[in-house]
């Protein structure tokens, strides 16, 4: 995590028995918690979560396909607060569903969803969707 001139740095690595890989880095600023890299790829600036947050906003999201990254389409609705416990502590947290409707242009029949909960000053806290969970197991505060 680093601070500088009103905006905060977030970087998100998944962790593993065998190895830790970057899974993606987000800006969190006075707009908002922005995506601006999954995996190796820049996809932004994409908005997970504008501020003022208000329960039941629901907006549409594109990622662009690229080579290595799946192009993708969804609707992102903000639901309530919420207490998330973590390994790295209990959170405040807003909870955003996110229904994907389409991959590299084609549409799926079912939609996949997924949720995905973030603390306003931290980012993304846990994400839970079919077959997979992701956690905040740890923080480091930087400058």
């Amino acid at each position: 995590m680093e601070r500088n001139a009103g905006e905060t740095l977030v970087t998100l690595s998944e962790v593993s028995a065998v190895k830790t890989v970057f899974a993606e880095r987000a800006s969190i600023s006075a707009k908002g918690i922005f995506r601006v890299d999954v995996g190796l790829f820049p996809v932004g600036p994409l908005c997970d979560l504008r501020f003022s947050v208000k329960e039941g906003d629901t907006r549409e999201a594109h990622v662009v396909p690229q080579t290595g990254l799946v192009g993708k389409t969804a609707t992102l609705t903000v639901g309530r607060v919420e207490e998330v416990e973590t390994p790295a502590g209990k959170f405040q947290a807003v909870r955003v569903e996110t229904v994907v409707t389409a991959q590299n242009g084609r549409r799926l029949d079912p939609p996949v969803g997924y949720a995905k909960w973030f603390d306003p000053d931290l980012g993304p806290m846990n994400v839970t969707g079919n077959n997979f969970t992701r956690v905040l197991k740890s923080f480091r505060l930087g400058q």
